[in-house]
């Protein structure tokens, strides 16, 4: 099984276009995925759970 890449705060901010505190509003309102620990202090996502945010993101837009 290959191992997931893991994106960090930058790298997601740079995905969404948002800065980081967008996108901690988002996390703390239920909007966006919670990120997970690495390392002690380091957080992120992994690429699959940020994928699937968007794939639901973009279904959510377009039923509505």
């Amino acid at each position: 099984m290959k191992p997931q890449k893991i994106l960090s705060i930058t790298d997601v901010c740079q995905l969404v276009q948002k800065n980081r505190k967008t996108l901690w509003d988002w996390v703390k309102n239920g909007d966006f995925p919670k990120p997970i620990m690495l390392r002690g202090k380091t957080l992120g996502w992994s690429e699959s759970t940020y994928n699937n945010w968007v794939n639901g993101a973009s279904e959510q837009e377009g039923g509505e």
